[in-house]
């Protein structure tokens, strides 16, 4: 992540695929194997495409929203994503 002043400008982060596990070791077979194939595409990713505003910045104790775009890859498909992340 990279913050200029009160703008996020860029972030990005990796997950190996093969360390998300359940409270299921029959759900986390289907999940490694057939649903995310996590042999051919260990990694997920994500970009963040479009800069972080967190200008004006909140009060001491307040909560705000902010939206993070950017492009999220899985299972070797990219695709532009939008959600929420707070900061207080």
């Amino acid at each position: 992540m990279m913050v200029k002043g009160t703008t996020v400008k860029t972030a990005g982060f990796t997950v190996k695929m093969a360390t998300i596990h359940t409270d299921s070791a029959q759900r986390d077979s289907q999940f490694d194997g057939r649903i995310m194939d996590v042999a051919t595409y260990p990694d997920g990713t994500f970009a963040l495409t479009k800069p972080i505003v967190l200008a004006p910045l909140p009060a001491a104790g307040t909560i705000k929203t902010y939206s993070a775009t950017g492009n999220l890859t899985l299972h070797g498909q990219t695709r532009s994503v939008t959600f929420p992340s707070r900061r207080s």
